[in-house]
């Protein structure tokens, strides 16, 4: 006896067997997409480890210097020790920017090359 169903059963397991392989191949697609983005991304995974390691040493020195402000100008009376002359000679005794623009002596500031070449021109 032959079942009236075999038919419509052997239809309905075709076309699942052609809905997962083209499943399989979408899939396929999507990992060679997420693939591609990994890759594209490795550049931004480098650079935020380079920033992370950034931040951590620049929060150390800062810790160590006890300062938040950026590196500004120091100016101070030489000690006139007989020590190297290659080393600071800081006497502890700083000099305020209005006693150098007093003698000539002028401090600027300068936040990139726009600024150094303005001040250069003046």
């Amino acid at each position: 006896m032959k079942n009236p169903y075999d038919e419509q059963q052997t239809q309905i397991l075709a076309r699942i067997s052609n809905n997962v392989v083209k499943l399989n191949e979408t899939l396929l697609e999507v990992n060679q997409k997420i693939e591609e983005i990994n890759e594209m991304n490795s550049d931004l995974v480098a650079f935020s480890n380079i920033w992370n390691h950034y931040q951590r040493n620049a929060s150390l020195y800062l810790a160590s210097t006890n300062s938040i402000e950026p590196s500004m100008m120091r100016a101070y009376y030489y000690d006139n020790s007989a020590a190297d002359q290659r080393e600071a000679h800081d006497s502890g005794r700083p000099v305020q920017v209005e006693q150098l623009n007093a003698i000539g002596v002028h401090y600027q500031r300068l936040e990139g090359t726009e600024e150094e070449n303005a001040a250069a021109i003046d």
